[in-house]
């Protein structure tokens, strides 16, 4: 390949704006100029091109070069030159400098949610020109520029605004409060009646003193504050200063969080905010019961809520600019490997071509290091009572860790117009918070939102049912009223498959059968809305006839329960819960029998069984699928996190493919679940010759 050496010129500073041809012509070299840039087709790449059928042409640019020549061009000024070395420094770190490469550049259609919509996602390929390579390396981009350039017109995305604080940060609060009031899909944002209590931001007669007021049945519009308490919150409401907070909050001491929110909710504007430290007697159980049985209708009725997304104590605050660099686990080489200005780094900005000799400029980040968002970092999102706030909310101000954040039922949006994409499209807040139509939908988003709460942490483990108890009362005309400790009782779905890294806790929660009585998080049996049927559901082999529980409090019919009593027919089998010794597995079950009657036996049946496998591995190591459909054993696990001993159990399969582990108690016939087991498909005679029995699992 005969490449033409690469001329030196400036290296580009941070800038907004190009304005003339020759400004954007020296963001590249003349051979990427020329071979890339300024072609038809690039121009098809950045701007949309139907064909006869009025469908939309895919068109992908091409760069042929060599890793000597994107070095050498990228050290005299070419950003997408220095663009494809860096990527490929994180591919792979080639010998021969000479090897040919091809990089293809295309559009890549909006993902799920992001906003908001463009020409604001690319696609890029690498590939070594090298017979029988076989080797390719991709990388999806996000694009964005700024809203006097040219290529806005297409571009839509703008850079990460970080100062969340600003004049336009008030203009746009108002513009998305404006443009939702339009949304048909929104809630209307009228005047309701305010909670028991709420905190009167500006007060006519002291504006600057914010004050506890009881509503006495007034209306109006309100904020609430969804936020981490922190480990020592020190400023909450109590029989004994109820009185000097309904003369005013002193501003100098109350949480930063808090002073923060007062302030966000006079940009709103609203005249009124209720947060849960301040408007909740937190010293008497009797306005605790009171208040938490409207939580569904405190955070439903308020015109937004507040979130501190980023911050995990009510000291942090919520209005401090947000960083410069993204807030990412792991740096890939095309954000580490950015040429620097002296004080920060400068982004991949090449030309955009709208039309010939018409040209534009657009910044290259990639989507998964500085791009995609997962709230599921942020610490609100590790308290399990800001489940419910931020679910139930009708529209979210969410301060995130790196901008901020509205949120209806339209969609997401951020400050300035960056580009937001969601990094679990399917179970995020925004996602999870869009109504359904049908009981299996309903059905798939109680199983996720669950999935969701539960490795969430909560200061008092007995508010593992109350945190989500709104929400259950939400879902209760879909898939109720028959709800008992977390569980809707027509579905067995919702028994748990799996927990995360329980362990066993001295007090109680809620019944064994139920997901709230471990505190970790579970994996339930959920499906793909897109490509399962109804009538692939998975069928129960066994029959519910009876399930009670004792509330706590008659008041919360959806909050903690003190005893549960779960009552099913079916199959029952007894084995040997032991140790496996087989790679990846927890324990296994050796079914009871004239041969295994101890422990001791199965334990030594399943080495022997493992060594004989062991030496067939090694005989014939393509066999291994023809082998594991002759797998005995039982693959089971217990709920807790334990160093057990080997027992005798219980199994009682719920479906073909899975089942309870249950172990004896004292009273006849009476079970208590302690882990799960899982079918393979050549053991699903192991319960034909089963009695069918009753059992009550506690």
């Amino acid at each position: 390949m005969m490449m033409t050496f690469p001329s030196r010129h400036p290296l580009p500073s941070a800038r907004s704006n190009y304005s003339s041809l020759a400004e954007i012509k020296s963001l590249v070299c003349n051979q990427c100029w020329d071979n890339v840039f300024n072609t038809p087709i690039y121009q098809g790449v950045c701007t949309p091109e139907r064909n006869a059928n009025g469908q939309y042409q895919h068109r992908t640019a091409v760069t042929k070069t060599t890793v000597r020549y994107v070095r050498e061009s990228s050290e005299c000024g070419c950003a997408w030159c220095g663009f494809l070395c860096a990527f490929l420094g994180s591919c792979e770190k080639p010998q021969d400098l000479e090897i040919p490469y091809t990089a293809s550049f295309s559009f890549s259609a909006p993902q799920y949610n992001s906003t908001p919509v463009g020409r604001n996602q690319f696609y890029l390929n690498i590939k070594p020109d090298v017979e029988k390579s076989g080797a390719s390396w991709s990388l999806l981009l996000s694009a964005y520029t700024s809203e006097t350039d040219r290529a806005a017109k297409f571009v839509t995305a703008r850079p990460l605004e970080t100062n969340v604080s600003s004049p336009n940060a008030g203009k746009q609060i108002a513009t998305w409060m404006r443009d939702c009031e339009a949304h048909e899909c929104c809630a209307p944002q009228n005047d309701v009646p305010l909670p028991s209590r709420v905190i009167e931001v500006s007060p006519k007669d002291n504006p600057c003193r914010p004050r506890l007021i009881s509503s006495e049945g007034r209306t109006g519009k309100y904020a609430t504050l969804s936020y981490c308490w922190g480990s020592q919150p020190n400023y909450l409401l109590t029989t004994s200063n109820i009185q000097q907070l309904r003369e005013g909050l002193n501003m100098n001491s109350i949480p930063q969080t808090i002073r923060d929110a007062i302030s966000v909710a006079t940009t709103i504007p609203v005249d009124y905010l209720w947060i849960d430290a301040l408007c909740i007697l937190q010293d008497s159980n009797e306005d605790k019961i009171i208040e938490l049985a409207k939580m569904e209708h405190i955070y439903r009725d308020s015109l937004v809520t507040i979130v501190a997304a980023s911050a995990n104590d009510v000291s942090n605050g919520l209005l401090e600019c947000r960083p410069g660099t993204p807030s990412i686990s792991e740096e890939c080489n095309v954000w580490t490997n950015r040429r620097m200005d002296g004080v920060s780094k400068l982004p991949w900005t090449i030309p955009f071509r709208i039309a010939d000799g018409t040209f534009g400029t657009m910044s290259l980040k990639c989507v998964e290091c500085e791009t995609e968002y997962d709230e599921s970092k942020e610490p609100i999102n590790t308290r399990a009572w800001t489940t419910q706030e931020q679910l139930m909310a009708q529209r979210v101000l969410s301060y995130a860790s790196h901008t901020l954040q509205w949120r209806c039922k339209a969609g997401t949006q951020n400050l300035g117009d960056s580009l937001h994409q969601d990094k679990y499209g399917s179970s995020t807040i925004s996602t999870l918070s869009i109504s359904v139509q049908t009981p299996r939908d309903a059905l798939l988003r109680w199983l996720r939102i669950v999935e969701m709460y539960s490795p969430r942490r909560l200061t008092l483990p007995n508010d593992k049912l109350p945190a989500i108890a709104g929400i259950a009362k939400e879902f209760s005309d879909c898939l109720g009223p028959s709800y008992y400790a977390g569980i809707w009782v027509n579905d067995l779905r919702t028994t748990r498959l799996y927990d995360d890294k329980a362990f066993a806790l001295p007090k109680y929660l809620a019944p064994s059968w139920s997901w709230a009585s471990v505190d970790s998080g579970v994996i339930l049996r959920t499906w793909d809305p897109e490509y399962d049927e109804e009538g692939d559901d998975p069928k129960p082999v066994c029959e519910v006839f009876h399930i009670e529980t004792t509330l706590k409090s008659e008041t919360l019919p959806y909050g903690e329960v003190t005893a549960g009593r779960l009552k099913l027919r079916g199959k029952l089998r007894q084995g040997w819960l032991i140790k496996s010794q087989e790679e990846d597995e927890d324990r296994t079950i050796a079914w009871c029998s004239e041969s295994i009657y101890s422990a001791a036996v199965a334990e030594a049946n399943h080495l022997d069984w493992v060594k004989e496998e062991e030496k067939l591995e090694l005989q014939d190591p393509d066999g291994w699928s023809e082998r594991n459909d002759r797998n005995p054993w039982i693959k089971a696990q217990f709920d807790t996190i334990e160093d057990r001993a080997s027992l005798l159990v219980t199994c009682f399969p719920l479906f073909a493919d899975f089942g309870l582990i249950l172990m004896a108690q004292d009273e006849k016939g009476t079970y208590k679940r302690i882990g799960s087991f899982e079918n393979h498909r050549t053991q699903k005679f192991d319960f034909e010759h089963s009695p069918i029995e009753e059992v009550t699992i506690i």
